[in-house]
């Protein structure tokens, strides 16, 4: 039967037999498999995550490279170049 299945040119759903033959070599049974659907929602929860997951590798990035320069050039030095862009606190 599997191996007819192989043979079979026309059979769309060859792809689950190597992974029918394996759990059954496991000693597992299969229920059943149920492929993804994926809707326009799921497509788009995706895009989103993968955009906000850049913009918070960025955010990440510049607060490593903010606090390096802190480390290496000292509290004083960092605060004279960051004042002219903090015109909203009193420091």
């Amino acid at each position: 039967m599997i191996e007819g299945a192989f043979q079979n040119k026309e059979n769309h759903f060859m792809w689950w037999i190597p992974t029918f033959v394996t759990v059954l070599l496991m000693g597992v049974s299969i229920l059943a498999t149920i492929p993804k659907i994926y809707q326009k929602k799921d497509l788009f929860l995706k895009r989103l995550n993968g955009v906000l997951t850049a913009l918070l590798i960025l955010v990440a990035v510049c607060l490593f490279a903010g606090f390096a320069v802190l480390v290496f050039n000292g509290v004083e030095q960092t605060i004279a170049v960051v004042r002219p862009y903090m015109t909203f606190l009193e420091i």
